[in-house]
């Protein structure tokens, strides 16, 4: 009985805040820029033919244009936990400061009217410096690695108006969820971040093809996607190679009627768990953005990987639905989203296996459009976990952000939480 109050008590604290306006991630360079990231587009792959395209005035290319942009993410975060058997003063001294400054630079190249060259890329603090480059240290190998990183690189053109290609490593949009998305966790190499939804997912290196039926919005997706556990090669003369019999197949549809948008689809790869999927997406009463996803799989991963056979494998459901919907005036914006994961055996599923409900409340402005402030919630009741958090934001110039909340996390709903202070510092972060 407690553990059914404690977790009726969360489930109040999440719905009950309001908050800032829930963050966006502007495209770069307008509507140029694809596939800019976010899960939460529900639109992002965009028909190749409709994209406008100006080539008159040529940067680089005598017939063609580039675009170049970034971003500078500029930060400081605190949080301090405190409990019964610290201290305040020691609570203080072990509080956990996250600096971040990273940069994200993208070039977007249309030397022809068929042809897009895209890249993404960045740069994660710390980086590697005269100071730590030491050669042959496990520290020096790990910020190498963060020092330089490629989120996307890929290549568009197309047949006759008729078939649209990409090739290269991009972000597969495949599912219509805010906080979680079982449908992209099928093609992407990460899941969204429901504490930062903004953040693009990684993808994967694949071949794209488009179809697209003519005189509708209609249209389907065809994935061809490499394995990504390389191996040295001394035959093909390649530094690595992958096995093709390793190749995912992936298709998706996208039927739209009256305003809602359908997404039936499959996943193909061997000694994988085969899938079929649907996604859905529209407005309810013209004023409440609606989505929801279905993934059915034959089987969990860590069965097939050791069992190739089709005879004997349970059938796993993993199912979400949500919405949000926005009050213009006083600008306050509500999302939400149940998500029911029945895969308790592969790692990339634990965290979220059984029932799970995220949401967040937002103001855009408080008095003044200076202030604003946020409140977010995450319960997983198959793990018996949740995350509380609530942030007011002061900014008195457009390059600094300053924020301050309460930041609680139950690990067991029949426990005492966790409670912490968060403190937040952006410090000219911006776009050009």
């Amino acid at each position: 009985m407690k553990k059914i109050v404690k977790a009726a008590a969360a489930a109040l604290l999440i719905f009950a805040a309001a908050s800032s306006a829930v963050a966006e991630d502007d495209d770069l360079f307008g509507d140029t820029v694809i596939d800019a990231g976010s899960q939460t587009d529900t639109s992002s792959e965009t028909n190749a033919a409709g994209e406008q395209t100006d080539l008159s005035h040529g940067t680089i290319f005598r017939n063609g244009t580039v675009k170049v942009g970034g971003q500078f993410d500029m930060s400081l975060t605190s949080l301090t936990r405190f409990n019964e058997s610290t201290s305040v003063e020691e609570s203080v001294r072990q509080t956990v400061l996250s600096p971040l400054a990273d940069a994200l630079f993208t070039i977007d190249a249309r030397p022809s009217d068929n042809l897009r060259l895209y890249f993404k890329s960045g740069i994660h603090y710390p980086y590697l410096t005269e100071t730590n480059a030491v050669v042959g240290t496990s520290n020096s190998q790990k910020n190498m690695q963060n020092l330089f990183y490629v989120k996307e690189l890929f290549t568009d053109f197309a047949i006759r108006d008729t078939a649209y290609f990409r090739f290269g490593k991009q972000t597969i949009t495949w599912g219509t969820g805010c906080f979680f998305s079982p449908a992209g966790n099928t093609v992407n190499l990460s899941a969204i971040d429901p504490e930062d939804t903004t953040k693009q997912v990684e993808g994967p290196l694949a071949l794209r093809t488009q179809i697209v039926f003519r005189g509708s919005q209609n249209c389907i997706w065809a994935y061809m996607i490499p394995d990504t556990s390389f191996l040295p090669s001394s035959i093909t003369g390649s530094s690595t190679y992958t096995m093709a019999g390793d190749t995912a197949f992936a298709v998706k549809g996208d039927i739209v009627s009256g305003g809602w948008e359908l997404g039936p689809g499959a996943y193909y790869k061997y000694g994988h768990a085969p899938k079929a999927l649907l996604t859905v997406s529209g407005t309810l009463f013209n004023k409440v953005n609606t989505f929801g996803e279905c993934v059915y799989a034959y089987g969990t991963d860590a069965d097939w990987s050791t069992n190739v056979q089709w005879d004997n494998k349970d059938s796993i459901w993993q199912a979400t639905a949500g919405g949000s919907y926005t009050w213009k005036e006083p600008q306050i914006t509500f999302a939400a989203q149940y998500y029911y994961n029945g895969n308790d055996e592969d790692s990339w599923n634990l965290t979220t296996h059984g029932h799970n409900i995220a949401a967040l409340v937002s103001f855009a402005r408080i008095l003044t459009t200076d202030i604003t402030a946020s409140v977010y919630g995450n319960i997983n009741f198959g793990a018996d976990l949740c995350t509380a958090s609530s942030m007011l934001y002061y900014s008195p110039v457009n390059e600094l952000k300053l924020g301050a909340g309460p930041y609680v996390v139950w690990s067991s709903l029949d426990k005492s939480p966790v409670a912490a202070v968060k403190l937040s510092a952006e410090l000219g972060r911006g776009k050009f």
